[in-house]
């Protein structure tokens, strides 16, 4: 099995963001709509207690299960998840800031290959390897670990969560699709 180039790494962003763009919400609502409903998730929550989430409390991906699943889909793959969780809490400034990661991913990826050359072995491709590493781990902290926190201060442990079948069976399509994509490109080239 060959290593994944930078090629398959731009591909494989460009067909994520392709799927957060399909599962964006259409709707836009109104100020007053947002207000009423980020007192509706909150007020409840701060009087109740944290461990009680309201009827209000919309169905969330579990964000550190998201991260972990983009250990295996990339960043990217979180980074869509969590910003349709911060849009379903009504934190659309927050949810734009963390789509924005769906967008320094694949530079981040490109600046690692360009540094020790898409096909790097060795020493290289570890460097290569912490780098991104030590990449993914920034993004849990600066961008993962706040919703988490969040999630349980505002939601509590009991909060309705949404079902991982189809973003991972989506996700593991475009992973397939991709792998072959790359077998046939590169099969021709040689």
């Amino acid at each position: 099995m060959r290593d994944w180039s930078l090629f398959h790494w731009l591909v494989l962003a460009l067909f994520l963001y392709l799927l957060w763009l399909a599962l964006r919400p259409r709707k836009k609502a109104s100020q007053a709509d947002l207000e009423s409903a980020a007192q509706a998730v909150t007020a409840p929550a701060a009087t109740a207690g944290a461990e009680t989430p309201t009827a209000a409390t919309p169905p969330l991906w579990n964000p550190n299960a998201a991260a972990n699943w983009s250990l295996v889909f990339t960043p990217i793959f979180g980074a869509i998840l969590l910003s349709k969780n911060w849009t379903a809490l009504r934190e659309l400034k927050r949810s734009k800031g963390t789509i924005a990661w769906s967008i320094i991913t694949p530079l981040v990826v490109i600046a690692i290959a360009i540094l020790g050359g898409a096909r790097a072995r060795g020493i290289v491709s570890v460097v290569q390897g912490f780098l991104y590493f030590s990449y993914i781990v920034l993004w849990y902290y600066v961008s993962v670990r706040p919703q988490a926190k969040y999630v349980k201060v505002k939601c509590g442990n009991d909060y309705p969560r949404k079902r991982w079948g189809i973003p991972l069976i989506i996700a593991f399509v475009i992973l397939v699709i991709f792998r072959n994509l790359d077998r046939y490109v590169f099969a021709s080239a040689a």
